[in-house]
């Protein structure tokens, strides 16, 4: 592809998709395994219950299921943080968002 053809953003654009991306996060807190959600712009984490005696478990858990979803994601802790690219679309925000809670429930089917 011409360099030029790939989709661009200007960053006065981000007022339109980090509210997307917001609610999206925020919807996962009905999730019994999501504590807390946090986000800016288009960065945003999910504080995830421990599993007691078991530090980190659970998000490694969030972690590789989200992979399995095609989902790059980091955690550190007990929080799974997304930052998608200021490129991404609403469209791909949601689906990130039902990976993410496909990733949930997975995780806390395997939950110990």
């Amino acid at each position: 592809r011409d360099l030029h053809s790939f989709p661009t953003r200007r960053s006065s654009d981000l007022h339109i998709v980090s509210p997307v991306l917001e609610n999206i996060m925020h919807d996962l807190r009905s999730d019994e395994l999501v504590t807390d959600v946090r986000n800016l712009g288009l960065a945003a984490a999910l504080e995830l219950k421990p599993i007691p005696g078991q530090p980190g478990l659970r998000a490694i858990q969030v972690f590789e299921a989200a992979l399995d979803e095609g989902l790059l994601v980091r955690c550190a802790g007990e929080t799974i943080a997304v930052a998608p690219p200021f490129v991404a679309s609403e469209e791909e925000l949601r689906e990130m968002g039902q990976g993410l809670a496909r990733a949930l429930k997975r995780a806390n089917r395997t939950a110990g």
